[in-house]
């Protein structure tokens, strides 16, 4: 059985979704900005011993806000838990051992706070196949962050997610591992057809991975500062769509290129 969630379903569900775990919780997300309920909440797990695995996407994006990151991973450390990265990681699934939410929204504070957002539960109990065939593709992204961390000499990662408990349950040994892309998985495809191609953009300001619209092109706290004097033309340093260092404005937040890219279109 598949539940459809809104957009404050999908919060209360993960919320949920971790307090009721009882061996692990495995949350994947191209981007890792936790909201400090969450956080609470995941620390609380790990007090109880429940495994915790974090997958988000290793690119431009996160090394910008490397300080951040390295913030939330040390809040979240423990014996129990282990964070990992992957490059071109698109999808948006968080599971325990008899839930599995699959949802546009991100592992960021700004998503679960301000954008609409959709997605779908699908409980083991109910539908243990699909359940099955989700946990499944979530251990081959897992195996593939794993194949990039040690290419990395990357100490963090050690084993894999423990398997959900089935007599028939399969074991991945020495089989090949295709190479990730951005949108060629199961999660992927489930999550496109569903809600459509994910949508990054970042402040014009400092390159913070925000959600929004053009007309929106400031984090909350660069936004605050511009406000004071609201000058639509004054110089900033990001492309609001790519995030590289271009000179952009509020009138302009997209460099020549991306502008360029978007007309062709």
């Amino acid at each position: 059985m598949v539940k459809l969630l809104d957009t404050s379903h999908c919060s209360a569900e993960l919320s949920d979704l971790v307090k009721k775990a009882n061996k692990e919780i495995i949350l994947v997300s191209p981007y890792l900005q936790i909201s400090p309920r969450l956080l609470d909440l995941l620390k609380e797990a790990s007090s109880r011993n429940i495994s915790i695995t974090l997958i988000y996407r290793n690119d431009k994006s996160t090394e910008k806000n490397s300080e951040q990151l390295n913030e939330q991973k040390n809040k979240l450390s423990g014996p129990n838990v282990k964070i990992v990265s992957l490059e071109n990681l698109h999808a948006k699934c968080y599971l325990n051992e008899s839930t599995a939410i699959i949802t546009s929204m991100n592992l960021y504070q700004y998503s679960q706070e301000n954008n609409i957002e959709f997605g779908v539960q699908i409980q083991k109990e109910y539908d243990s196949d699909l359940y099955n065939e989700v946990y499944n593709e979530i251990q081959r992204i897992y195996r593939i962050s794993q194949l990039g961390i040690s290419q990395n000499n990357d100490p963090k990662v050690v084993q894999e997610p423990n398997p959900p408990s089935s007599k028939k349950q399969k074991t991945s040994s020495t089989k090949a591992i295709p190479p990730a892309s951005d949108k060629n998985s199961f999660l992927d495809l489930i999550a496109d057809f569903i809600f459509g191609p994910d949508q990054k953009c970042y402040c014009i300001r400092c390159g913070t991975i925000i959600e929004g619209d053009p007309d929106k092109p400031f984090c909350k706290k660069c936004y605050s500062s511009w406000a004071r004097f609201k000058n639509e033309d004054f110089a900033e340093k990001y492309c609001f769509s790519c995030g590289e260092e271009k000179e952009t404005t509020y009138a302009k937040p997209i460099c020549r290129k991306c502008y360029k890219s978007k007309v062709k279109k």
